[in-house]
């Protein structure tokens, strides 16, 4: 069976009821995502590939079902240099926004 599709358990269902509807509905295990380590960054810093780092992060989060909430979660740890810095001051200027929008945002920079 897939490492996504692992049946409930007791351990995953206590959180149910605390959670976004997508993630009672879809739950899923911090040990079913890859580890950060794992996942690619980004800096903004000299012949950068801003499309590939997108591409790379919707892949994981289609392949693993991760909701936008984990995804926007590990931006702070993903972005580097000079990309956490626009990072930092975008976050304080806009609030609290969905994957989605951080890639528009990140396309049109």
């Amino acid at each position: 069976m897939p490492r996504h599709s692992t049946p409930l358990t007791e351990e995953k269902l206590s959180v149910k009821g605390s959670l976004t509807p997508f993630l009672e509905e879809n739950v899923i295990s911090a040990k079913d995502i890859p580890k950060l380590e794992e996942w690619l960054t980004f800096s903004g810093e000299g012949e950068y590939n801003h499309i590939e780092f997108i591409r790379t992060i919707d892949m994981l989060q289609e392949d693993f079902h991760i909701p936008d909430e984990i995804i926007v979660g590990k931006l702070h740890f993903l972005f580097t240099r000079t990309a956490k810095k626009w990072y930092y001051k975008m976050r304080k200027d806009h609030g609290k926004h969905d994957w989605c929008w951080w890639k528009s945002e990140m396309i049109t920079k």
